[in-house]
């Protein structure tokens, strides 16, 4: 700070002190301690504390499972549904052969038993329409379309937290649309066309809102993970049921596009191989095409990358489900279509197909029972759906 030290001037009395009059001054620096003035940077430390109780684990899970399986299923339905109201254009025995197929597959997709009779050709329209009534609009039947509706929405519920704004309107208007399914009769079950379709496409925006969303921990791990099994199940059950019997040519025809139309694949079918229905191509699309992202190989690399992610336990049961899921992977990848084509000489019946889809489904079974004891321990494990033919107790 600067101060002026000035000396007295060069006359008794005079208040005028000037250098030119003989008067002295001179600038003096004299040092003050100053106040600190500089801003202190502190550190600071944002901690997230996203713990995921297992409850809300297991509903996450069975959120993703209950909507592939309404989404599915209600797919098929549909088709079957289709393919009922335009009966004729094919050959009458060739055709009751395909509806036959396609019934019994509903009923495996569904884990029901509809009527399904030695001779197909004996089970009339109408039956088989009040069985499609049933696996759609009756509550009470476990596998039904609306008994998995109730289902899903309960553990959605249960999750109410982890739906942004967005997506509780979805979840009003797909109470709206079970309530519209639940009041048809089934008379009118022919009108339940736009009724799927505006139940999948309530089910499709969830996804697509959770997709832009929701978080990426450990919930939405369980999230995806549980669409994956059930989507992978669902798959392997369709393909064979349907992709292992040999077919008349119009049979084969009408199986394999109830098929790929349910399955969001014909587009992808016909722009990538540019030929007529044909089983080859087909299992090479929906079974060991990558670029397809439905194909069971392409979900199953999904599934090990995501079993990966999961919050590390002792590491055994850990272990235990990446080995698994990564066995089935390699299973898909190292099979030919060779193999998968090759038919028994006397029944013709794809016998390398229908025993790779069968241990898949058992190894993805067992994955979900053990997931399910690994990282669901807060009460007796209990089955939630026809897909896990396992029972035990956590």
């Amino acid at each position: 700070m600067l101060f002026r030290n000035s000396l007295p001037s060069p006359e008794k009395g005079s208040l005028i002190v000037s250098n030119q009059e003989g008067g002295i001054s001179k600038d003096t620096w004299i040092e003050i301690p100053q106040k600190k003035t500089a801003a202190v940077v502190e550190k600071i430390e944002v901690k997230r504390k996203a713990v995921l109780p297992s409850r809300a684990a297991e509903n996450l899970f069975w959120v993703g499972r209950y909507i592939q399986r309404v989404i599915r299923t209600s797919r098929f339905l549909r088709i079957v549904l289709r393919n009922l109201n335009q009966t004729g254009y094919l050959n009458q025995e060739q055709e009751s052969v395909a509806l036959g197929e396609l019934m019994y597959t509903a009923s495996l997709l569904t884990g029901t038993s509809p009527e399904v009779a030695e001779d197909s050709k004996e089970i009339s329209s109408e039956t088989r329409l009040l069985e499609i009534h049933e696996l759609i609009c009756d509550p009470e039947l476990p596998g039904s379309i609306l008994f998995t509706v109730n289902n899903l929405l309960r553990a959605m519920y249960a999750v109410r937290d982890k739906w942004p704004v967005d997506n509780w309107r979805i979840i009003d208007e797909i109470e709206n649309v079970k309530r519209r399914v639940g009041a048809l009769e089934p008379e009118n079950i022919r009108h339940v066309f736009s009724l799927l379709d505006q139940l999948n496409m309530g089910l499709l925006s969830f996804l697509e809102m959770n997709r832009q969303s929701m978080y990426r921990g450990e919930g939405w791990v369980m999230y995806r993970i549980g669409q994956l099994i059930e989507e992978l199940q669902l798959e392997l059950i369709q393909y064979r049921s349907l992709l292992t019997m040999p077919y008349e040519e119009n049979a084969e025809f009408q199986v394999l596009e109830a098929l790929l139309v349910s399955n969001q694949n014909l587009s992808n079918y016909r722009s990538v191989y540019r030929t007529y229905f044909d089983i080859a191509p087909a299992l090479d699309l929906l079974l060991l095409n990558k670029q397809n992202p439905i194909s069971v190989v392409s979900q199953l690399e999904h599934l090990v990358k995501y079993l990966e992610q999961l919050p590390r336990g002792s590491g055994t049961a850990d272990n235990t489900l990446i080995n698994i899921a990564f066995e089935c992977y390699s299973k898909v990848r190292l099979v030919s279509i060779e193999e998968l084509m090759k038919g028994e000489k006397d029944t013709g019946i794809r016998m390398g197909l229908d025993t790779l889809c069968n241990e898949l489904n058992l190894k993805i079974g067992e994955l979900s029972v053990k997931l399910s004891g690994a990282y669901f321990s807060h009460s007796t494990y209990q089955q939630q759906g026809p897909m896990d033919n396992f029972q035990f107790e956590v």
